[in-house]
């Protein structure tokens, strides 16, 4: 049994295509599946209709140049 699975939502891939509806799986803290997932068991499960998800991509955003200098994570 997955951790959460996220149905119906817009997914924005970040490739600049269009956005596609999907189910999300996502197992501890990695994404296991994007796609129509109707018959997968979860212990959370989210609604996503109307919602937007970016999966697999975070904006680390900063107005400093230097950070990125300072903190791996950027």
């Amino acid at each position: 049994m997955a951790d959460i699975l996220i149905k119906n939502t817009l997914i924005h891939d970040g490739t600049g295509k269009s956005p596609f509806k999907a189910d999300i799986l996502v197992s501890g803290s990695k994404i296991e599946a994007i796609g129509t997932l109707d018959r997968i068991l979860a212990e959370t499960v989210i609604e996503g209709e109307g919602l937007a998800s970016a999966p697999g991509f975070i904006d680390t955003h900063t107005h400093s140049d230097g950070v990125l200098l300072n903190n791996p994570q950027h």
